[in-house]
């Protein structure tokens, strides 16, 4: 099967949905990641930043062993300024060449504007249209942008992937190559607070561990 996740910023990635990827190439699916910014451009970095964080995604790739779709070259956290148009084409491009049929991105009530226009370009690119082949879109929440959002749209999942102590480990490891990321705890995005967000969620639904998410769309077609 090919899963195609859509992350506005390298580490979104492994923060929403690490360890699931590395449960689903551990099973034989083809995973494939579309970047759309530098995910540090926004806090005055200079170019050596943005191929410092570059690096830390492709060996991301390389540890969990998914395929980097391309990495977009719009504004960090700045989605608000660019023609949705844009970023729409980005992902159509990229579904073209992979033809993904489950999405994964980003929780409409994220704190982060750039997530929320990602997932409004994904719903575009994958309208319903007969002969689609995506037939899931659905959401992952990322720390210190989904908790930290409006209360008006709390983040409740309603889809739980189990995952493997092997694939948390896997995860949590590819997470630390984002070193510029990876903060002390008690802060929301510390290594305790990585592993304690996958056990939460999958004690909600009686697994050892577990990645939540929110179902946007879903299409049951009949068989062939």
């Amino acid at each position: 099967m090919n899963i195609l996740i859509a992350a506005a910023h390298p580490d979104d990635e492994v923060l929403g949905i690490g360890a699931s990827i590395a449960r689903w190439v551990r099973e034989g699916h083809q995973v494939s990641v579309l970047f759309f910014t530098d995910g540090v451009g926004a806090r005055g970095r200079n170019t050596a930043a943005a191929k410092i964080r570059k690096k830390a995604a492709q060996k991301v790739a390389a540890t969990l062993g998914f395929s980097i779709a391309g990495f977009g070259k719009f504004p960090d956290n700045q989605l608000d300024s660019v023609p949705l148009l844009k970023i729409v084409q980005t992902i159509e491009h990229a579904k073209k060449k992979f033809l993904p049929e489950l999405v994964y991105t980003h929780f409409w009530g994220d704190l982060n504007v750039d997530h929320r226009l990602v997932l409004e370009a994904v719903l575009t690119a994958f309208r319903p249209k007969p002969g689609e082949k995506c037939r899931s879109i659905q959401c992952f929440e990322v720390a210190s942008a989904t908790e930290w959002g409006s209360p008006a749209a709390a983040f409740r999942p309603n889809n739980y992937i189990e995952v493997s102590a092997e694939d948390v480990k896997k995860a949590l490891h590819a997470y630390k190559a984002y070193t510029r990321e990876v903060q002390a705890d008690p802060h929301i995005r510390s290594v305790e607070a990585f592993l304690a967000r996958r056990a939460l969620r999958g004690r909600e639904v009686g697994y050892e561990w577990a990645e939540g998410l929110m179902q946007c769309r879903q299409l049951d077609p009949l068989p062939a």
